[in-house]
């Protein structure tokens, strides 16, 4: 009987010691085993930087434009040439008299300079907050300014190698009776469809902000060629280089099947469309 309870006791003892051992090495203080940290998001707005240090503008977020214009330098390196689009968005009044104003004046600020690194300016963006230019193979320097105010600005480039979904060399593919957000920035507001030959395509935007009986005046004064409601005021749905003036259209599509158009309104609007072919 003591000799039964001497070799349960033993085995008793070796199973306690077996357990600790094993919960010692499941405790996680084994530094082997320690998983390595998750990467960072990736960054959702590109400061500037000065004029002896500027930052590469970035094609996929927003580059942010400082109220310290000497905080306000990009740069931009071409390879093969192309097209640079950017959208300037001021959190500042940017406004009628001003757009008249700067139209009037050759001393009122301008949003956009460009300068090739080396070179001579080869854009200065007017009244325009939003515009394209085209640039040859060397590197820019890219300065937003606008009486400092601060705000942001998107930029796009047609031979970019990965750009932005929306933008005119990466347009988003239209579905069909499904709400489709209009962006802030008119840079993200390109879009394709194909359809069958004959169709027509009927698209209908839902602003935010209803556009004024005065702003529509504008537009169809500016549509028109008068040169004094320069073409910011140009708004609507845009086929090739011309906007309707209006929150919805029809368009008759050809052999193809295709079509392409952009969404442009008053500064800052968002909203969504929705579109059917029939």
């Amino acid at each position: 009987m003591l000799e039964s309870l001497s070799t349960l006791k033993k085995y008793t003892y070796l199973f306690l010691i077996v357990l600790l051992v094993g919960c010692k090495s499941g405790d996680g203080g084994d530094s082997s085993s320690t998983q390595p940290p998750p990467p960072p998001p990736p960054p959702s707005e590109n400061v500037g930087g000065s004029v002896a240090n500027p930052s590469q503008v970035s094609f996929s977020v927003k580059n942010i434009i400082s109220s310290n214009s000497g905080d306000n330098y990009f740069k931009v390196e071409v390879k093969t040439g192309g097209v640079l689009y950017f959208d300037l968005l001021f959190d500042g009044a940017y406004d009628t008299a001003w757009i008249t104003r700067c139209y009037a004046s050759s001393y009122e600020k301008r949003p956009m300079t460009i300068k090739e690194i080396g070179g001579n300016t080869v854009y200065s963006s007017g009244c325009h907050l939003t515009n394209s230019v085209s640039l040859s193979k060397g590197t820019y320097l890219i300065k937003p300014d606008l009486n400092s105010n601060s705000g942001y600005f998107y930029a796009s480039f047609s031979s970019d190698g990965t750009p932005a979904s929306g933008s005119p060399s990466n347009p988003i593919e239209l579905k069909m009776n499904e709400d489709v957000v209009i962006d802030e920035t008119m840079l993200r507001n390109y879009f394709a469809f194909k359809g069958e030959p004959g169709q027509t395509l009927y698209v209908d935007s839902y602003l935010n902000d209803s556009i004024s009986s005065r702003d529509r005046t504008r537009c169809r004064e500016a549509s028109s060629g008068n040169s004094y409601w320069n073409h910011h005021f140009v708004y609507g749905i845009c086929t090739g280089s011309s906007c309707n003036c209006d929150t919805s259209i029809e368009i008759p599509l050809g052999e193809d099947g295709e079509t392409s158009f952009k969404i442009k309104y008053i500064y800052k609007n968002k909203g969504y469309i929705r579109a059917f072919a029939l």
